[in-house]
């Protein structure tokens, strides 16, 4: 699936295909390995939904959407509740007429919950009894650098180990946030905005002075669209 984004100096053409190339590894007649279920890291924000939304969208292009399993998978962050990523993946469901399997509340070690949110040790050892024969997808994206962002720039990432995951796989890695919304509203997916939690401060809704907030405002600036208010819980 080749999907245009964004325009000026963001516009890119974005390809993306599940059995095609995972990182170094080549697929084998449509088939990587024993590979036979997809797993998602489901955070609840902008990126894993336009991510899941994504996945589907090619699964059911490529007639496999009835076929092959979706996990997804979220971690609890600084012990906030994860009710707002239990919606959003029903609303998916929903918008695609899927059934999906979501393991919700998967506990972190305090530690690793503030320093890399839901890739945290714990979880993966949590996780890693249902990643054998699964690609496991995560939306990171890139973060904007000072020449395109009109916001400032304060949080740092850092990421945990991924050696438990059968194969691992950010396709979001060099996109932005206004090339990530643009993926819901060419997929038609954009009903699926106001289920979406970005605010690194409030459980539901805005602060709107987060770094989480300002990207977001950022990203729908960009695209001249207006960000939905979020459906209450």
């Amino acid at each position: 699936m080749e999907l245009e984004l964004a325009y000026g100096n963001l516009f890119t053409k974005f390809n993306f295909e599940i059995f095609n190339k995972i990182g170094n590894f080549k697929t084998v007649d449509g088939k990587l390995g024993a590979i036979n279920k997809i797993g998602i890291y489901m955070s609840g924000g902008l990126d894993s939904a336009a991510l899941l939304a994504l996945i589907l969208s090619e699964l059911k292009y490529i007639d496999k959407l009835e076929s092959i399993p979706v996990f997804c998978f979220t971690v609890t962050k600084h012990n906030v509740p994860t009710n707002y990523a239990a919606r959003l993946v029903k609303k998916v469901e929903e918008h695609f007429n899927v059934s999906l399997t979501h393991i919700n509340d998967i506990p972190n070690s305090p530690h690793d919950a503030y320093l890399n949110g839901y890739l945290g040790e714990n979880a993966i050892k949590y996780i890693k009894n249902y990643t054998p024969n699964m690609i496991v997808y995560m939306g990171i994206n890139k973060m904007a650098p000072d020449d395109i962002r009109p916001f400032k720039q304060t949080l740092k990432i850092e990421y945990g180990n991924s050696k438990y995951n059968s194969y691992y796989s950010s396709p979001f890695l060099f996109l932005h946030k206004p090339q990530i919304i643009d993926i819901l509203y060419k997929l038609n997916c954009e009903d699926l905005i106001p289920y979406t939690q970005s605010c690194n401060t409030l459980q539901v809704g805005k602060c709107g002075e987060c770094y989480a907030c300002a990207e977001r405002k950022w990203g729908f600036d960009y695209l001249e669209k207006s960000d939905p208010d979020t459906i209450l819980p």
